[in-house]
């Protein structure tokens, strides 16, 4: 049992694994007269952030995108987790608040 728990644990640590994360903060909307600032949006998303790098993730980080950005934002993390998991086992995070 021993044996087959340790040739386990050496099989899971061959295996190669990129942690990717996109994390947004949206604290400003285009109406600001409209919509409130979301006060606690940035701070929010420094703590996932602290908590994803904690666990090994690479992270993409972006704040107040506006259209277009956020299109471009997903868009380029999407190929960066494609090509990632052409190489290795990839374990993809997007995160958005505000």
């Amino acid at each position: 049992m021993l044996m087959s728990f340790a040739a386990s644990v050496c099989a899971l640590s061959a295996v190669a694994e990129t942690r990717l994360a996109l994390v947004i903060d949206q604290t400003d909307y285009i109406y600001p007269t409209e919509l409130p600032r979301v006060v606690l949006a940035a701070s929010e998303a420094l703590a996932i952030e602290a908590a994803l790098q904690d666990t090994g993730f690479t992270i993409t980080r972006k704040s107040n995108l506006k259209g277009k950005d956020l299109v471009d934002a997903l868009d380029g993390f999407r190929l960066q987790v494609e090509a990632a998991a052409r190489r290795d086992e990839t374990i993809a995070v997007v995160y958005y608040t505000g």
